[in-house]
């Protein structure tokens, strides 16, 4: 399910911007961006697959229009915020503000694959009463 790749492509991708925080040096960068690549590739999965699965039978061109939308202006805001955060407390803290919001980002997508989960197990199961819910007949009762 991409939720659940998401959530784990979103888990990794806290590295990024931990290691940087936390790097002594810049010899510290190179992991961050082997966790970056990784991470992005697994985001870039789910960005594609993501849409077309949500979708289902509908427009799935409709659904990646509004994705790419919202993402815009996330990137938007989310500049600025940055900038904001840098500015006033350090570019540190803005790498620690921004591990905390990918953590919140995997822990939503992880919330979200178990509710599906949960959902298609559900959705599979006999429900009381449906035929295979009966016992088979084996025999006749004679009294």
């Amino acid at each position: 399910p991409p939720a659940r790749f998401a959530a784990l492509s979103f888990g990794l991708l806290i590295l990024y911007p931990l290691i940087l925080a936390v790097a002594p040096s810049l010899r510290f960068a190179w992991p961050a961006f082997g966790a970056f690549g990784l991470a992005m590739a697994g985001v870039g999965l789910v960005w594609t697959l993501g849409v077309v699965h949500y979708a289902g039978e509908r427009d799935a061109a409709r659904y990646s229009g509004v994705h790419a939308t919202l993402t815009g202006l996330r990137a938007l805001v989310g500049a600025w915020l940055g900038y904001g955060i840098m500015t006033l407390a350090g570019a540190r803290t803005a790498f620690l503000v921004a591990s905390c919001l990918l953590a919140l980002a995997s822990l939503m997508m992880w919330r979200l694959a178990r509710r599906e989960s949960s959902e298609t197990r559900a959705a599979e199961s006999p429900r009381p009463g449906s035929e295979s819910d009966r016992m088979p007949v084996t025999g006749t009762f004679r009294g």
